[in-house]
C-alpha cells in the first residue's frame, strides 16, 4: 500500500512540475511577490572569463542593475584560441556592452580596474566549483586584485556545474522587461551552439523551488571567507 501512495506522490510532484514548466500564467502574482531578492545592494563588479558568461549567469540581475554594474573582461576563449575566434569574441562583448549602457573594460586596463574596483560593495564571479579551468582560474586573478579594496560580498554565479539552494541567494526578475536568450541570440552569434534550454531549465528549476516561473542564483560568500577559500 505504501509504495502505491509513495508512486502517486511522485507522479503528482513530476504532473505539476510539467506543468508549472510549460504554463507561467499558473504562476500567481502573490507568489511572484513573494521571491527572494535578497543580493547585497549597492555598487556591483563583475568578472566575466568568456564573453557570455555574464549574460547566461547572472544576466537578468545584471541588466536590471545596469547603473550600479561594473564588468572587467578576461577576454579567454576556451579551446579556440586563434586570433581571429577572439576579435569576434571581443567586439560580441563589446556590443552586448555598448548597446545595453554596460560599462566595461578589459583586465589589462589597470586604471578602469581600479576605477571599478574603488567603493564596489559586491564582486561577482563564477563558482570554484566549475569543470571548466578558465572558470575557476578567475577566482585566484580576482583574489589578487582585490585584496587592498574594501569588498562586502563575494557571489559565485554559476554557469557549468548548478549550485544548491539552501547555500545560495536568488534573484528573481521580477516584471521582466526583456529576454536574456534573445539578448544572447542576437549579440552572441558565435556561440549558436551553445544548448540554452539546459540554462532555461535550470532557471525555471531554482524558480520551482522558491514559488516563482524562473530565478537565478548565486552562492554567497563573505569576502574574508572567499579569501580563505582560495
Amino acid at each position: 500500500m505504501n509504495k502505491y501512495i509513495l508512486l502517486i506522490q511522485v507522479i503528482k510532484k513530476y504532473v505539476m512540475w510539467i506543468i508549472y514548466f510549460f504554463c507561467p500564467f499558473l504562476v500567481t502574482k502573490r507568489n511572484r511577490i513573494n521571491a527572494v531578492n535578497n543580493i547585497n545592494a549597492g555598487k556591483s563588479v563583475f568578472f566575466v572569463p568568456h564573453a557570455d558568461d555574464e549574460l547566461l549567469g547572472t544576466g537578468y540581475y545584471l541588466l536590471e542593475h545596469r547603473l550600479d554594474s561594473y564588468l572587467i573582461f578576461l577576454s579567454n576563449t576556451g579551446s579556440k584560441k586563434d586570433v581571429e575566434n577572439r576579435k569576434k569574441r571581443e567586439q560580441e562583448f563589446e556590443t552586448f556592452c555598448r548597446d545595453n549602457k554596460i560599462e566595461f573594460c578589459y583586465i589589462d586596463d589597470n586604471y578602469r580596474v581600479e576605477s571599478f574596483l574603488k567603493d564596489a560593495n559586491n564582486i561577482f564571479l563564477p563558482s570554484l566549483i566549475d569543470w571548466h579551468r578558465e572558470h575557476r582560474d578567475v577566482n585566484f586573478v580576482a583574489c589578487a586584485l582585490c585584496d587592498k579594496y574594501s569588498i562586502s560580498k563575494v557571489y559565485w554565479y554559476n554557469i557549468s556545474v548548478p549550485l544548491s539552494y539552501s547555500e545560495s541567494v536568488v534573484y528573481y526578475p521580477g516584471k521582466i522587461k526583456f529576454d536574456k536568450y534573445r539578448l544572447f541570440k542576437v549579440f552572441y552569434k558565435s556561440q549558436t551552439n551553445i544548448p540554452v534550454f539546459r540554462f532555461k531549465t535550470k532557471e525555471r528549476i531554482y524558480g520551482y523551488e522558491c514559488g516563482v516561473w524562473k530565478a537565478e542564483k548565486c552562492l554567497e560568500l563573505e569576502f574574508e571567507h572567499w579569501k580563505k577559500i582560495i
